[in-house]
């Protein structure tokens, strides 16, 4: 089994209209037993 995003974007619901996207287009593939931790600037 393996996970695949492709051109994800995600957008904050409570943000002002025309914030800029927390995520744009993100894309990526996790094969089964691989691990990913995926960390902001803040460390969260």
């Amino acid at each position: 089994m393996k996970l695949v995003l492709q051109a994800a974007t995600v957008l904050h619901p409570s943000a002002p209209s025309g914030a800029p996207a927390a995520v744009r287009a993100a894309s990526l593939e996790v094969q089964a037993g691989e691990q990913l931790a995926i960390i902001g600037p803040s460390g969260a």
